[in-house]
């Protein structure tokens, strides 16, 4: 198995592990010093570091929701370390009863077997452009 097919396998085992609730399997998947990013854009803007910064940032975002849900639309695997997930999203709001659904895209960078980069943006061309830089050598842009 090639490098982006294994990059590939594991952007779709770090859904599930999502999808099934397992924070702890979730965890184990990012490095210790992992980025997250979310563009202003979009709902828990910024920049975050660590698992601890990943629960930081997903930790609001969860308890604003009495469901939620991910379901994968593609995997975009880009060069040899990123791979682009689009993602529909949707949710019934805590306490208003609200439904709302959204598409989206994780872009994440792997080294070694974990997360090093796991970014959040609107749209694909984002994502993809970033990961296009992290490829090139370049920071993808918080």
């Amino acid at each position: 198995m090639s490098s982006r097919e294994e990059n590939v396998a594991l952007a779709r085992e770090l859904l599930e592990a999502f999808q099934r609730g397992d924070t702890d399997g979730l965890l184990a998947s990012l490095d210790p010093e992992v980025e997250v990013f979310s563009t202003s854009e979009l709902p828990n803007p910024g920049s975050f570091t660590g698992r601890d910064g990943y629960l930081q940032w997903i930790g609001p975002w969860l308890d604003a929701w009495e469901t939620f849900e991910v379901e994968a639309e593609a995997f975009e695997p880009v060069g040899q370390h990123h791979v682009v997930t689009t993602v529909h999203q949707t949710g019934r709001g805590r306490g208003s009863g609200v439904e709302v659904e959204m598409r989206a895209c994780y872009m994440a960078e792997f080294h070694d077997g974990l997360v090093t980069r796991f970014h959040f943006y609107g749209d694909t061309d984002q994502a993809v452009d970033a990961a296009l830089a992290g490829e090139a050598g370049d920071s993808p842009a918080p």
